[in-house]
C-alpha cells in the first residue's frame, strides 16, 4: 500500500470514533471541530520508514488549535499576508507523542502485518486520553493569555507557535493574544521584556496598542 492509500484506511477507520468526541473529517488525514471559537484539529500523514523494511511507515501527525483573529493580528505584526489555507493551519501545534509521557517518536510506527482498524482504536484511545486534556489547557485566549503570561520564551512541554516567521514568531503570537485580550498592561510589561522583537515588528505592535487602547478609553 502507498502512504496515501494508508492514509485513507485510517481516516476511514477513524470516522465513527472521532465523531463521538465531535471531530468531523475535514479532509483524508484530518479532522477538526470548533470549540467557542477554537478550531481543534487532529492531522496526520503516513511516511515511508527509510533504512527499515518496506511494508513499515511512520505516522507523522499534529494537534493543532486555531484563533483567528490572533492568526491575522500575528500576521499583521509579522509583516505577512495572513493565509489561512489549511497548510498554514493555527494558532499552536504539538504531534500526539510529544505530549505522552515517557514515550518516543517512533511510537506510531506501521506495519502492515497490522490490522488497520486495530491501529486505528490504538490511535484514539491515546488521542482521546492526551489530545483531548491537550485542547482543554487552551481552549480559550484567556488560557492562552495565561500560558504566554507564564512562558515569555518557547515552552517545549506546552505548544509550538505554527508561524515561527524569522524566529520572531512565537514573540509576535504572544502580542496579538495579549492584543485580543485588551490587556494592555501586560502587553507594555511584555515588550519591554522581549529580546527577540525586530523594530519594525515593535513599530506595528505599538501603532495598534495606541490605536486600539485609545478606542478603549473613549
Amino acid at each position: 500500500m502507498t502512504p496515501k492509500e494508508l492514509d485513507k484506511a485510517l481516516t476511514e477507520a477513524l470516522i465513527d470514533k472521532m465523531q463521538t468526541i465531535g471531530f468531523d473529517k475535514k479532509r483524508i488525514g484530518s479532522f477538526s471541530r470548533d470549540n467557542n471559537g477554537c478550531e481543534q484539529r487532529f492531522s496526520y500523514g503516513f511516511v515511508r520508514d527509510r533504512g527499515l523494511p518496506g511494508n513499515t511507515y511512520s505516522l507523522n501527525n499534529s494537534l493543532s488549535f486555531s484563533y483567528k483573529e490572533v492568526d491575522r493580528l500575528c500576521c499583521s505584526f509579522l509583516g505577512i499576508e495572513y493565509d489561512a489555507r489549511e497548510k498554514l493551519f493555527g494558532t499552536g501545534t504539538n504531534p500526539l507523542e510529544a505530549i505522552i509521557p515517557d514515550e518516543d517518536i517512533h511510537k506510531y510506527r506501521y506495519c502492515l502485518d497490522e490490522v488497520v482498524d486495530e491501529y486505528a482504536t490504538r490511535l484514539f484511545d491515546d488521542f482521546s486520553k492526551y489530545g483531548l486534556p491537550f485542547y482543554e489547557q487552551y481552549d480559550s485566549l484567556e488560557k492562552i493569555g495565561a500560558y504566554f503570561n507564564k512562558y515569555r520564551k518557547h515552552n517545549p512541554n506546552g505548544f509550538s507557535v505554527i508561524r515561527n516567521y524569522k524566529g520572531v514568531g512565537y514573540s509576535c503570537c504572544i502580542a496579538a493574544v495579549f492584543c485580543e485580550l485588551r490587556n494592555w498592561n501586560l502587553l507594555q510589561d511584555f515588550l519591554e521584556q522581549d529580546d527577540k522583537l525586530g523594530d519594525e515588528n515593535r513599530a506595528k505592535i505599538a501603532d495598534y496598542m495606541r490605536e486600539n487602547r485609545r478606542i478603549s478609553n473613549s
